[in-house]
């Protein structure tokens, strides 16, 4: 009887801090988080990223469209001879649109598009949308695009 209480007092003492309370201090929790998009030397702040997604969809949900030439946007985004990988996206397989992200930090309102542009995904419902990327004309052949890191 005595080497059983022993033996159980050793067994608690070895694994109870593996079964301990918390110490209240809180865990951090895990999140991805990044600042920003790289997007072949230029970046784009998170914030700055998160306001040219939200005038896309403003653009989106009052019907506005902004031309420059031919080019209408928000326009479609086709990703003909870029190979961007979608995968895993929200977005892959789903229409996608694209609009200007300017590095002056305003927001697009026609003219000239500049190099960059968020990406969102249409849900085919014509009333919701996916923030998908961003991705760039700087450092891709032709009129090619790259896809934006994240950094």
């Amino acid at each position: 009887m005595l080497v059983t209480q022993s033996l159980l007092f050793v067994a608690a003492a070895l694994f109870a801090p593996a079964f301990a309370a918390p110490s209240g201090v809180d865990s951090p929790k895990l999140e991805a988080r990044f600042s920003g998009y790289d997007c072949g030397g230029t970046r784009f702040s998170s914030a700055a990223a998160q306001d040219a997604f939200g005038d896309a969809l403003n653009a989106l949900r009052n019907d506005v469209v902004y031309r420059y030439g031919t080019r209408t946007y928000p326009g479609i985004f086709r990703n003909g001879g870029n190979n961007l990988e979608l995968d895993p996206s929200p977005c892959a397989g789903k229409q996608l649109l694209e609009f200007p992200i300017l590095t002056s930090g305003l927001g697009y309102t026609g003219g000239d598009p500049a190099l960059h542009r968020v990406v969102l995904a249409e849900h085919g419902d014509g009333t919701s949308w996916d923030q998908c990327f961003l991705m760039t004309h700087q450092g891709a052949a032709g009129n090619l695009f790259n896809k934006c890191r994240t950094y």
